[in-house]
């Protein structure tokens, strides 16, 4: 495996798969390199009328694997407002990705009327079957904070498949804030395998009948903000203030891990 071929040219039989343009070449043992479009995977005997044995090569991995990433190869885990172009091969990946949470909401009619916490962003978390090789751009959203107005956490999206919502801020006067909303694009390029959880964001958490407590995340099931404090994980919602003049928590930021497994399902 290499980006162009060797030069100069090996002896004997040797197969090279250039990563450049994504070929195959060997020397069919003449000293040059020649376009191949397969590989040798054994070899067999035979009399006249059938085949009398089979012998794998196993000294060549399987061609698809040239075409694909190594397992685990991590291709996106970026957060907080970034975003970045992702080339997806064909196969099967891991996704862990969600939307930034609401910040906690503020005073209301009266200095003395609570805000409730703010909600969570709509998450994703399973694998995926990539049908055939694309390139979408990944963006996530940025964490928010409140100032004297609670803040609509942003969303994250990653192109063509999933578009997460972010988390409603908290309401004035303790109205339940609600979570993000999930949006998938179905298309022939994918398809979800399995989910661990593929949903809407988590609304304000009420504790003993308390409103100002952030919605959690839904990947990680906890981080929602305290009464008037930040939220402790991306996507969770911040918390409602708890009295005259004070903000608010901020939201959680935005996520988004995309991991190649391997060529295809088990």
């Amino acid at each position: 495996v290499a980006a162009e071929l060797p030069d100069p040219v090996p002896s004997g039989y040797v197969f090279c798969y250039r990563t450049s343009d994504n070929t195959l070449w060997w020397t069919e043992n003449i000293g040059v390199w020649v376009r191949a479009h397969g590989f040798k995977i054994g070899w067999f005997g035979s009399d006249s009328k059938k085949i009398t044995a089979f012998h794998a090569d196993n000294s060549f991995a399987k061609v698809y694997q040239y075409n694909s990433y190594e397992p685990n190869t991590v291709l996106c885990n970026i957060s907080n407002g970034a975003s970045t172009t992702v080339h997806m091969r064909k196969g099967v990946y891991y996704i862990r990705a969600q939307g930034g949470g609401g910040s906690g909401g503020t005073f209301g009619d009266f200095f003395w009327v609570c805000g409730s916490g703010g909600g969570s962003g709509a998450g994703f978390e399973g694998y995926i079957l990539v049908k055939r090789n694309i390139i979408c751009n990944v963006s996530t959203g940025a964490a928010v904070s409140s100032g004297k107005l609670s803040v609509n956490g942003n969303s994250t999206q990653i192109e063509n498949m999933f578009i997460f919502g972010g988390g409603e801020g908290g309401k004035t006067n303790e109205a339940l804030a609600v979570g993000g909303e999930l949006t998938v694009i179905a298309n022939d390029d994918y398809e979800i395998l399995t989910a661990k959880y593929l949903g809407n964001g988590n609304g304000t958490k009420v504790v003993d009948g308390n409103k100002r407590y952030g919605g959690d995340s839904v990947i990680s099931k906890d981080g929602g903000g305290l009464p008037s404090a930040n939220a402790t994980a991306p996507g969770a919602g911040g918390g409602g203030f708890t009295g005259s003049g004070i903000n608010g928590g901020a939201g959680g930021a935005g996520e988004c891990l995309i991991q190649y497994i391997g060529y295809e399902p088990e």
